[in-house]
This record gives structure tokens, C-alpha cells and sequence, in this order.
């Protein structure tokens, strides 16, 4: 348990890794505990699993029975001093899924997403910076996730660029900075646990690269604006957004052409937004 990141966050570990009754050995040097180590473990154990047992039946019974019946008021004793109650295990995630780390630039984007317009002092603290601010633990926003190459929502079918067809993974979405729509590929799906146990899923998106002034004079469709198509570089931008699911348009075509095309000396994609049907604009 020695870890860097326990060490950081909880300090020295001595209370959790040390037998907790050492300091008691010459009170027991009269007892003979040879070889009865493991069942007083045992027993310490056992009662910790009974309370624990306990507690998330007092958390799922307090929310669906009424607080003034006999139960009701027997939890409310025991457990008054408890302002977040313990869950079930049905309510518990599944910490292991999250296994997976940012990278430091799509953290960056994350911590700078999650804290926008956010006060100081409710904002997520940086698991980077040390020290940690006193008081502000439970706000760390931590950088390991489960990263996921398909994503459905509202019944259509999403994924990442390395895992799934180049169709399949273009979209057109609202950037959520400047609310202009904007169309690109989706580099990165994942979901976050976000402290009281809320799961956030976030799509990390690389623009499409628009053409140069000199380039965009040679564009056709710009003459032709209910044909609802643009021209875009093909080459990969170095921009990168972060969205949720509900700042999804919907996917858009591409039609790749070779240089020259139109007179322009880039390979370029065809993009059409029609494939939406007008329900968003």
C-alpha cells in the first residue's frame, strides 16, 4: 500500500498498514494469543462486514419506507451521524472498470470543461498539484477512467476513429465554447466517475480542418448553400474539443478527392450535414 499517489493524498499509511493494537502488546503479554492472531482478525473483520451489511440496508430501507415507523426510526439513531449514507452493493460502481488514464492533454480539457463558470471553492482540484488544499479531498478530480470505442445515444451508433468506420466516427456537434456547429472526427470516448458516484461520459473530437482564405475562393459549394456541403483539408488538425453526448448533431458524410480537386493542391473531404434532415440547423 506504499504507493505514490496514497502517500500523496492520505500521507504516512502507518494507521492503515500497522497492526492497530501494537500499542497494546504489554497489556496482552499476560494473555496467551500465540497462534490466535487470525481470529481476532477474524472477529474484526466479521463486524466490520455486519456494519457495513447493516448500513446499506438502512440506506435502501430510509428511502423507501417512511422515517416515523419503528425501523425507520431504529436507523435514524444509528445512523444520524452519518450525512452520506452507505449504498448497497447494487449501487456501488464497479471501481475496477476504471483502470484507464488520461492523457495529460485531455485531462487538461476535462478539468478546464468540469470547472468552467464553477466558484472556487466548489470546483475540482487538479490530482496533480501538490499539496492537496486542505478541506478539498473529496474534489479531486482524479485522471483514470473507462475509455470505451462505441457509444449509443438516442438509438444511433457512435465510435472512435481507430475503431470504427470513418463514417461511423464523423459527426457534426455544437462546440460548446463558442456554440458555433462544427463538424470532425471523434479521437477518444470515456467515462469518468465523478464524486458522488455520478458517471459523466465525454467524447474528445479533432476539427475538421477548414481551408485557407486563398483556398476557400476556389470552393464551389459556397455558391450553393441549400446543397448543405463544405471543403475541409484532409490532413488531421491539432485542435481538440471535449463534448458530451447531448452536444451530438449527427454524423455527417465525407467524400474523399484527390489533389487538384476544384483547383485546390490538398487531398480535401466533401462534407454534406444533410444526413440530420434539417432537425437540427
Amino acid at each position: 500500500m506504499h504507493t505514490a499517489q496514497l502517500l500523496k493524498f492520505w500521507g504516512p499509511l502507518v494507521l492503515l498498514n500497522e497492526y492497530p493494537f501494537e500499542r497494546f502488546n504489554g497489556m496482552l503479554q499476560s494473555i496467551p494469543t500465540n497462534k490466535h492472531v487470525y481470529e481476532l482478525d477474524l472477529t474484526m473483520l466479521q463486524q466490520m462486514c455486519r456494519q457495513a451489511r447493516l448500513a446499506a440496508v438502512a440506506a435502501d430501507f430510509t428511502q423507501t419506507h417512511p422515517s416515523n415507523s419503528n425501523f425507520g426510526q431504529v436507523f435514524n439513531i444509528l445512523y444520524d451521524k452519518f450525512p452520506y449514507p452507505a449504498s448497497s452493493q447494487a449501487q456501488i460502481p464497479n471501481l475496477c472498470e476504471y483502470r484507464d488514464q488520461l492523457s495529460e492533454e485531455t485531462y487538461r480539457l476535462l478539468f478546464q470543461r468540469l470547472n468552467h463558470g464553477q466558484p472556487q471553492r466548489t470546483s475540482f482540484v487538479d490530482c496533480h498539484q501538490f499539496p492537496i488544499p486542505p478541506g478539498s479531498a473529496d474534489r479531486v478530480l482524479f485522471d483514470w477512467v473507462k475509455h470505451r470505442h462505441h457509444l449509443e445515444f438516442r438509438g444511433y451508433g457512435y465510435s472512435d476513429q481507430s475503431h470504427g468506420t470513418l463514417g461511423n466516427s464523423t459527426i457534426s456537434f455544437f462546440n460548446p465554447a463558442s456554440k458555433e456547429q462544427r463538424t470532425g472526427f471523434i479521437t477518444e470516448i470515456f467515462t469518468i466517475l465523478l464524486p458522488a458516484s455520478v458517471e459523466q461520459t465525454f467524447l474528445v473530437v479533432s476539427p475538421h480542418l477548414s481551408l485557407s482564405s486563398y483556398d476557400m475562393d476556389k470552393d464551389p459549394y459556397l455558391w450553393f448553400p441549400n446543397l448543405r456541403c463544405h471543403i475541409v483539408y484532409c490532413r488531421d488538425s491539432s485542435e481538440r474539443i471535449l463534448i458530451t453526448p447531448e452536444e451530438i448533431i449527427f454524423h455527417v458524410a465525407l467524400y474523399r478527392r484527390p489533389k487538384g480537386t476544384y483547383g485546390i493542391t490538398e487531398e480535401i473531404y466533401v462534407v454534406n450535414d444533410t444526413l440530420n434532415r434539417g432537425r437540427v440547423t
